[in-house]
């Protein structure tokens, strides 16, 4: 993860809860590359 970035936007925030969702969502299924694949699929929506 990427440090030294400012949580002051709503995107960054909406960003974190999607991630938190996704890490626990993986958690269950076992699968760290749908983690993985899900979070950057995510990043790049978030940050057009």
């Amino acid at each position: 993860m990427q440090a030294g970035c400012p949580l002051s936007t709503t995107g960054e925030i909406r960003w974190l809860i999607l991630l938190k969702l996704q890490w626990e969502l993986s958690q269950s299924v076992g699968s760290f590359v749908v983690f993985i694949s899900s979070w950057c699929i995510s990043k790049q929506l978030l940050f057009i």
